[in-house]
């Protein structure tokens, strides 16, 4: 959000492109460093504040349950997270979230650049950046929210929403994007609806659920299936994400829109069955793990009267 209202300040009192201009704004190259020195001002602020934050310790946190250790032993330790059966399952998950995260945080904001149509749509960047940012705001709010009131809301029905996020914004992007935008700078017409400020914003906002829902989800499963190797198999999902980022970023100057608005919702729809198979076997886990708990101490405790009644 905070990127959007730079965005906007900074395209008001800049000049404003010519009506046929396929790339809406073009920013010379003092203003790009300019826009630069400004983002890494506020996330060096932002680093600085982050590391004096005072720690708490939070009760039945899945951070107790991991041991410290060495660098070299840490490594090790992710060098064989990376084939553990248990992450294989969720691999379509990682990389569902690199695919979804370099669709709209770059493929699809060059399509409506390349647009012949949005020529005059001055504030695109900002309008895009503002809708995504509330997005993951309102997300990760209510996300917080209902799971203090509902155990579990952070699996299934977070995965759930990010999936729905996911097929609501590529049929809109579908409609309302030429094909061959991602590709090149095209005058060629979208098969429905034009876009417009309100339909980027709105496309925005689901683009913005969708990933906040997808690496919730992602962290906390990863956390449950291996609650000791917890940071481990978080690195090892993240290298499977920027894997698809980087895999998705070379094809991208090849690939037509309608292979991205399809590939999504299909992957989509796969993770999140696969997702909901691995939260069930997780919760029998423990279910099994609660129940020989409670069976050995009430055989401690046994064994405890016996001693006392002799």
């Amino acid at each position: 959000m905070v990127s959007a209202c730079i965005f906007t300040g900074y395209t008001t009192f800049s000049p404003h492109p010519k009506q046929d201009d396929l790339s809406q704004k073009r920013y010379s190259e003092s203003e790009i460093r300019i826009l630069f020195g400004v983002y890494t001002g506020i996330s060096s602020i932002a680093i600085v504040l982050f590391g004096v934050m005072p720690s708490k310790n939070v009760e039945n946190s899945l951070a107790e349950s991991e041991k410290k250790m060495g660098f070299m032993d840490s490594l090790k330790l992710t060098c064989s997270t990376i084939k553990s059966p248990k992450l294989m399952p969720l691999l379509p998950l990682t990389i569902l979230g690199g695919f979804n995260v370099s669709f709209w945080l770059s493929i699809f904001p060059t399509a409506m650049n390349f647009t012949k149509a949005n020529s005059n749509l001055i504030y695109i960047q900002a309008v895009f950046g503002l809708g995504a940012g509330l997005g993951e705001v309102f997300t990760g709010s209510f996300v917080s929210a209902m799971s203090k009131r509902y155990k579990g809301f952070g699996l299934k029905p977070t995965m759930l929403i990010g999936t729905i996020s996911v097929i609501m914004y590529c049929s809109l992007v579908f409609i309302s994007t030429p094909f061959e935008a991602p590709m090149r700078p095209t005058s060629e017409k979208s098969i429905w609806i034009g876009q417009s400020y309100p339909l980027i914003f709105i496309i925005a906002i689901f683009c913005g659920i969708s990933d906040c829902c997808i690496n919730g989800v992602r962290s906390v499963i990863c956390a449950l299936v291996l609650p000791q190797r917890r940071a481990q198999s978080f690195a090892v999902t993240r290298m499977y994400h920027a894997a698809a980022c980087m895999t998705c970023f070379f094809f991208s100057p090849i690939v037509p829109l309608y292979i991205y608005t399809s590939l999504l919702p299909i992957l989509s729809i796969f993770s999140t069955f696969l997702f909901f198979r691995v939260v069930v076997k997780t919760h029998s886990m423990e279910r099994k793990i609660t129940q020989q708990v409670m069976e050995e101490k009430m055989e401690n405790l046994k064994n405890q009267n016996i001693v006392t009644v002799a």
